[in-house]
């Protein structure tokens, strides 16, 4: 495989693997905002769960 050739393989694959990520995560993208139903408890938890990590 040349140079070249090898540039354009990886670039398709590039190119499909962020063309899936997208499309497998286009929802959760798009309902993020409105998909809590109390934020409060949302921002407690994701910042225990922070601490927990440090």
């Amino acid at each position: 495989m040349q140079g070249g050739d090898r540039v354009r393989a990886h670039s398709l694959a590039i190119a499909f693997f962020l063309a899936l990520a997208v499309l497998l995560t286009w929802l959760v993208a798009v309902t993020a905002g409105s998909a809590l139903e109390n934020a409060e408890h949302a921002v407690l938890n994701a910042a225990s769960l922070g601490w927990d990590i440090l």
